[in-house]
């Protein structure tokens, strides 16, 4: 980890963790207090799936031919972070949804069903009471 340009990379990787975590700490936090939060789960899912792949794709470059091999498991991390572009929605719809709510083409629709703000205290009460 001399090279500057690995430096680099892992700078990058870890930015682009740092920004994937806070939206998902958002996204999380509305959903605890019972807000809206589709535009935020999406923003989160989208930004956390292109982030992972290109950390894994610099990974893969940092370690070379290596990177390719079972020796190492950057080459299941891309694997990995492929799979759940297909299962957390494709990109391109999380992509083109994020585009309409910043046109304002799509407005958040009402819940079905506003569950109540989550709080831990009461959670492990009523656990504990069964």
């Amino acid at each position: 980890a001399n090279h500057q340009l690995v430096k680099q990379k892992i700078a990058e990787m870890e930015a682009d963790y740092q920004m994937s975590h806070l939206l998902w700490l958002r996204a999380g936090y509305l959903k605890n207090e019972g807000k809206p939060n589709a535009k935020e789960t999406s923003l989160a899912k989208w930004q956390a799936t292109v982030r992972s792949e290109k950390a894994a794709s610099m990974a893969i470059e940092v370690h070379g031919a290596n990177g390719y091999s079972n020796d190492y498991p950057v080459e299941r991390y891309l694997r990995n972070c492929k799979a759940a572009i297909i299962y957390e929605g494709t990109r391109d719809i999380h992509t083109l949804m994020q585009a309409d709510w910043a046109l304002g083409l799509k407005k958040e629709k009402a819940a079905r069903k506003t569950l109540p703000p989550w709080r831990p205290a009461e959670s492990r009460e009523a656990v504990a009471t069964g």
